[in-house]
């Protein structure tokens, strides 16, 4: 019986790069009765997902969520003695996956809506694919992601404004133009994870906390709600391509995930 199961085992290869990219299944229908064109509970559970998501796979350097999807960097060679998230093994990683997503934005769906709008629902699923990546081409695959979220952040917007009629063949350049000129909406003016998506990296932060006498520095995933546009800023992305990368200073609009024991510490002031 083993050897039937071993014959379609598939694996990712080694000290290459990996990227899984995990998608809400027939999300256009879960998604009726949400706010339009932007619902920010969907957002919050999107993120508590992409969070689960890093935590639990060993080797996630990076993390890139937009609308109904979640793409992930993976590397295994860190030190001679890194080890791949299940020996990459394809059919592992890719039911383990979906399943950590779906259990996590089914359990954040349940904490952000009423429970008279979820009760309605069926549970969200997940798929996901996983792929070696060239390093050369990692920041391309996420510039390729977030292009597609300004696209359908701006077709979302003229959407709740104009008919599909009207929108018909229009390009972007001509549909914020129309949101512009005729209804006085600046797609520009949205906060910057609608039109550019939102990040997840780990760093170092000092922190205080109850179980330790005084300012300890700690290794915690950190959520970017205000990501570059990463054609202008393309070390944002390959800086976590390499064996060690350079840990990054949060901003102040980035969450930081500590334990509830914890708090950032920052210096008091000279003034």
């Amino acid at each position: 019986m083993k050897r039937y199961e071993a014959v379609p085992q598939r694996y990712l290869t080694r000290r290459v790069p990996v990227v899984i990219r995990l998608d809400a299944c027939h999300f256009h229908t879960w998604c009726r009765g949400l706010e339009k064109p932007f619902d920010d509970r969907l957002v919050e559970c999107m993120a508590s997902a992409t969070h689960s998501l890093c935590t639990k796979i060993s080797g996630c350097r990076f993390a890139y969520t937009q609308s109904d999807e979640i793409s992930l960097l993976l590397t295994d060679y860190a030190s001679i003695d890194t080890e791949p998230w299940f020996g990459y093994r394809l059919e592992k990683i890719l039911s383990v996956a979906a399943s950590i997503c779906t259990a996590q934005f089914n359990h954040a769906v349940r904490h952000n809506f009423p429970v008279e709008l979820y009760s309605k629902k069926e549970y969200a699923t997940f798929d996901a694919r996983a792929f070696n990546i060239p390093a050369d081409d990692v920041c391309n695959y996420f510039l390729w992601r977030q292009r597609d979220c300004e696209r359908n952040s701006l077709q979302g917007l003229a959407q709740s404004y104009f008919s599909h009629k009207a929108l018909h063949k229009k390009n972007s350049s001509q549909l914020q133009d129309m949101l512009m000129e005729e209804k006085g909406v600046n797609w520009n003016d949205l906060p910057t994870h609608l039109k550019r998506g939102t990040a997840f990296y780990r760093t170092e932060v000092a922190v205080e906390a109850s179980w330790s006498e005084g300012v300890t520095r700690k290794s915690v995933w950190v959520r970017d709600s205000e990501i570059p546009i990463f054609s202008k800023d393309r070390n944002y992305i390959e800086n976590w391509v390499e064996p060690e990368p350079q840990l990054r200073e949060p901003s102040e609009n980035c969450k930081t995930y500590t334990s509830n024991d914890e708090k950032i510490f920052k210096p008091a002031s000279d003034s």
